[in-house]
């Protein structure tokens, strides 16, 4: 498989990043996986958008351009010779370091960035220039990666959900974790629920909101409306599930607060993982989700939601 670093494309074995990089010294850095079908990309534009302001929160440079991503990405398809099947393509933008963090202090660098902190703590007006990172060859600058990988078409047939009403990383964590390099708070919830005997996790806050599931989207069914956790997905019910169904069904998406005592009423409860693929849920703690096998709403959703898709992905230029 060729992953794409900065503009080249490497081996596995040979691509490589700086280890002064903050993404390798501690997971400083976004990701996105881009669902590819038949060489066109779902909603790449928004995508790369959102990518680029999510960025900005961090504080992290974001130098390149958006035409220039788009075109990594369809060489990356295009290189691993896909032919027209589906494909997962997983874009992450390393933090890099800046001039603070390098071992430099002996250098004419190093003495200009010590000086231009001192003028900064001080107050001075006239603050010496800090140097480029072209000054300093302890500095890794910011890295663009793509990875790809075949769609996988095999998914389980139902999934059970462990509860962990307490969580010690804090609220909304399987949700920061979505765009950024760090996976602590999902290995450690992934860790807790297989000594419950489940195959992935359910996050509640202090007040019994939940926050987070570990294997993807979580939605409940219940009458004609479909229910969702008010979580940070700023693109997600407006450009991929809302409407999913026939407006004649009239079935609703509604963001919401959800407790577990609301799915205990939910006929039926289902994810949606990054790559698109519908994951009936079963259980969720002792909670046993609805009719079993039944399951006619998920049925429709898993029958509509791949052509749906695929009607609204598009070439990347």
């Amino acid at each position: 498989m060729k992953i794409h670093i900065n503009g080249a494309l490497y081996a596995e074995r040979d691509a490589m990043i700086s280890v002064l990089d903050d993404s390798f010294l501690s997971g400083r850095g976004i990701r996105e996986c881009f669902v590819c079908r038949e060489g066109m990309f779902f909603h790449l534009d928004e995508r790369l958008e959102h990518l680029k302001t999510f960025a900005s929160e961090l504080r992290m440079e974001f130098s390149w351009p958006i035409g220039d991503i788009k075109e990594a990405l369809a060489n990356v398809y295009d290189i691993n010779k896909f032919d027209g099947k589906d494909a997962l393509l997983t874009l992450i933008l390393s933090a890099g370091s800046n001039a603070c963090h390098c071992p430099c202090s002996n250098t004419k660098a190093g003495e200009n960035v010590k000086l231009a902190e001192e003028a900064e703590s001080a107050g001075e007006t006239k603050v010496p220039a800090k140097p480029s990172k072209s000054e300093c060859g302890a500095v890794a600058a910011p890295s663009l990666i793509i990875t790809a990988k075949p769609l996988s078409q095999e998914e389980p047939a139902d999934i059970s959900l462990a509860l962990l009403e307490r969580f010690s990383l804090g609220d909304k964590i399987l949700q920061w974790e979505r765009y950024t390099l760090g996976k602590v708070g999902t290995f450690l919830a992934r860790m807790e629920a297989k000594q419950k005997t489940a195959s992935g996790a359910i996050l509640t806050d202090a007040n019994g909101i939940i926050c987070g599931c570990t294997e993807g989207d979580l939605f409940a069914i219940a009458g004609n409306d479909i229910f969702t956790p008010a979580l940070d997905r700023p693109w997600f019910l407006g450009k991929f599930l809302y409407p999913i169904l026939p407006e004649t069904d009239d079935m609703k998406v509604t963001e919401k607060q959800l407790r577990i005592q609301d799915l205990s009423a939910a006929t039926e409860c289902f994810l949606i993982r990054p790559c698109g693929k519908i994951v009936p849920v079963a259980k969720i703690g002792d909670i046993t989700i609805g009719n079993g096998n039944e399951r006619t709403v998920t049925k429709i959703i898993s029958t509509c939601l791949p052509q749906k898709i695929r009607n609204e992905c598009h070439p990347a230029f």
